[in-house]
């Protein structure tokens, strides 16, 4: 006899379709077995819609307070008007609020991060409030091993939830010249660094050709310092900025580019936060250019790109590696190193044997 289907609620406050990992949950999860719905605010983003999953909206109100207390208002209206087998809830503002209205409901907690506030002792008291959190929780998913220790998950009731990227089905890179490509927020990570450790290295090598696309967004603050960098360096030919894009959108990039910039700043609140774009970069079969993090020395093979520190001069340095490299590095084997870390092997090895588990 085929067992019932299990219904499952993601809820996030990011709309649905820009927050990677929980969209990719969604898209590979198997329909046959799991009836999936998504609880989120509407941003007045486009909409992405996935066959199968049911996105539920609230609207965003102008008053910040005000968003949250309807948020949660209408939360509980919902699941009090559905049943869920699961309720797996990303971790985000008034996270204590909706769990204390929900406390009879099978939840799971998710962190995808720690706090990455600048502040330390605002890091310190937004860490401490997730480590309590925690503990009104059967079940608590980290990001990493190393994050849950660091935020002292018992590992009784801890299950690790790695990231991933997309497996890419596109043709085997060319390594000619290099072609970089960052895709992210410019808030907090420094890009501009990158743009004049590219300047160093072009004036080292005048006669290389490189290309670097930039995909994203950012403060106004730290944009500007990117275009100034841009600017300063009088790269406007090489560099391109192309602003936010969706995930369809940012496919022809990682078509076109052939190394992969993954930059962190080499701060110790990011040292055990991993990188979605990590993997979607390996995963496209692209080597990368990684700052040198305990989670990027953990992840990256030799053979599939190097290591910098997290100042202009080491990114040029890396650079010349990359390039020096460049005729050893093949794009098929590449991507089956990683193959394990595709988010449809995630889904179907790992959070789904999650879900089972605690339905037990």
């Amino acid at each position: 006899m085929t067992a019932p289907k299990r219904n499952i609620l993601f809820l996030l406050t990011i709309q649905f379709g820009y927050h990677t990992d929980t969209y990719m949950y969604c898209k590979y999860l198997n329909k046959s077995r799991f009836n999936v719905s998504y609880f989120c605010f509407d941003m007045q983003l486009p909409k992405m819609n996935l066959p199968d999953v049911d996105v539920v909206y609230v609207n965003l109100h102008k008053n910040k307070l005000l968003r949250y207390l309807i948020f949660i208002s209408e939360l509980n209206r919902f699941i009090r008007s559905n049943k869920y087998d699961l309720i797996f809830h990303v971790h985000t503002k008034y996270t204590l609020l909706i769990r204390l209205f929900n406390l009879f409901q099978p939840i799971v907690l998710d962190i995808r991060t720690g706090d990455l506030s600048d502040t330390k002792l605002i890091r310190y008291l937004k860490n401490k409030e997730i480590k309590l959190f925690a503990l009104l929780y059967r079940h608590v998913s980290v990001i990493s091993a190393s994050l849950a220790r660091k935020m002292a998950i018992p590992e009784r009731k801890s299950f690790i939830l790695p990231l991933g990227g997309e497996f890419q089905k596109i043709p085997a890179k060319s390594f000619n010249f290099l072609k970089l490509l960052y895709v992210g927020t410019m808030d907090n990570r420094n890009i501009h660094d990158t743009v004049y450790g590219l300047s160093e290295y072009i004036n080292r090598h005048p006669s290389e050709k490189i290309s670097y696309d930039i995909v994203g967004t950012g403060s106004t603050y730290w944009l500007g310092l990117l275009n100034k960098a841009i600017a300063d360096t009088n790269l406007s030919d090489t560099v391109c900025l192309h602003g936010n894009k969706s995930l369809s959108e940012v496919l022809p990039f990682f078509e076109m580019c052939n190394i992969g910039i993954v930059y962190i700043p080499q701060r110790d609140y990011y040292e055990f936060q991993p990188s979605t774009k990590l993997y979607e970069s390996l995963l496209a079969g692209m080597p990368v250019i990684a700052t040198n993090t305990y989670e990027n020395r953990t992840s990256l093979k030799e053979e599939c790109g190097i290591l910098t520190e997290d100042y202009p001069t080491s990114f040029c340095n890396a650079l010349e590696q990359i390039n020096a490299n460049k005729h050893l590095y093949n794009s098929d084997r590449i991507k089956m190193l990683y193959r394990d870390s595709s988010w449809d092997n995630i889904v179907k090895n790992k959070l789904e044997k999650y879900f089972d588990y605690c339905f037990e």
